[in-house]
C-alpha cells in the first residue's frame, strides 16, 4: 500500500510545474524587473514546442491496432496512462480539473486506458529543465559575485526538476526515453532562450 508520506511526495510532484512556476514567480519580485513577463511567454512556448513534438512524433512513429489504440513504439507509449503507484491511481495528465470531478476524472482515465497516450517527449521534464538551464545561467550572470540568495534559488530549482522527473517516472507517467528526450528538449530551449534573451532584451 502507498503510505501518506508518499501520496503527498506525488501530488506535490505532479503539482510541482505549478510550484516551480511559484518559485519562479518569487525570483521575480527578488529580482524586481520583467523577468516574470519573460517567464510566462517560455512557459507559453514550452507548451506550444512539447505538444507539436508529441503530434510530429506520434504521426510519424505510432502505429495502431484496429480499434485505434496506440500499439508500438514501447518508448514512445506511456507506461501506464493512469499514472499509478502499486495500487492507487495518481491519473496521470488528466487534468487539474479532474482532481475535483470524480465522474469526470474516471472518464478520463477510462478514456486513457482505452487508447493508450503517447507520452514523447515528457512536457514535464521538458518545463523542469528549461526553467532550470534558464534561471540558472540569467541568475548566475546577472552579477559579477552569487550572493547565498541567488545560490539558494538556484538549488531549490533544480531540487525542484529532479522531483519532477523523478515522479513522472515512479508513477509510471513516463519511461526513461519520454524523460531524456524531454530534458534534452528542455536543456537545449533554456540554453537557446537565454542566448536570445542576452542578445535582444
Amino acid at each position: 500500500m502507498v503510505t501518506n508520506i508518499q501520496k503527498i511526495v506525488n501530488y506535490i510532484a505532479i503539482s510541482s510545474p505549478i510550484i516551480l512556476s511559484f518559485i519562479i514567480i518569487i525570483i521575480s519580485f527578488y529580482l524586481k524587473n520583467k523577468s516574470l513577463l519573460l517567464f510566462i511567454a517560455l512557459i507559453i512556448l514550452s507548451g506550444l514546442i512539447n505538444r507539436l513534438l508529441k503530434e510530429v512524433t506520434k504521426c510519424i512513429y505510432a502505429e495502431y491496432d484496429e480499434k485505434g489504440k496506440i500499439t508500438s513504439p514501447v518508448w514512445g507509449i506511456r507506461p501506464d496512462p493512469c499514472g499509478k503507484i502499486e495500487d492507487e491511481c495518481l491519473g496521470c495528465g488528466v487534468g487539474i480539473e479532474a482532481l475535483y470531478d470524480n465522474d469526470g476524472f474516471r472518464k478520463k482515465i477510462k478514456e486513457k486506458l482505452e487508447k493508450n497516450e503517447w507520452g514523447f517527449p515528457s512536457g514535464h521534464a521538458q518545463f523542469a529543465f528549461m526553467c532550470a538551464v534558464f534561471w540558472t545561467n540569467y541568475l548566475i550572470h546577472k552579477d559579477k559575485t552569487i550572493s547565498k540568495k541567488t545560490y539558494y534559488f538556484i538549488v531549490l530549482i533544480w531540487l525542484s526538476t529532479i522531483l519532477i522527473c523523478y515522479q513522472r517516472y515512479h508513477s509510471k507517467c513516463h519511461n526513461p526515453t519520454q524523460l531524456v528526450a524531454g530534458s534534452f528538449v528542455g536543456i537545449l530551449l533554456g540554453y537557446t532562450f537565454y542566448r536570445l534573451y542576452k542578445r535582444y532584451i
